[in-house]
């Protein structure tokens, strides 16, 4: 995972992109232009951490649902939520 710093340069790049690529437009057509660029950096960096945190989410949700007679299920639950492709 890249630090802070790398993440607000990739974002600042992508929003300079879209300013440069659409110098000729209109104030509000170059506004949404940015506003896209930023929606889609933001979701490059943290898509995949979201999918994470929704796996883990996931996982002890099911643990928490477990009965007492398949508690010994919760450690192949977890492995099985870390275990997967991101």
């Amino acid at each position: 995972m890249k630090d802070k710093d790398q993440l607000y340069i990739d974002i600042a790049k992508a929003c300079l992109a879209a300013i440069n690529q659409n110098a000729g437009a209109s104030p509000q057509e170059a506004y949404e232009k940015v506003y896209e660029a930023i929606d889609s950096a933001m979701q490059e960096q943290f898509g995949p951490m979201m999918k994470a945190y929704d796996r883990a989410r996931n996982a002890l949700n099911t643990i928490a649902e477990l009965g007492e007679e398949d508690f010994d299920k919760a450690p192949d639950i977890a492995l099985a939520a870390l275990n997967e492709p991101h």
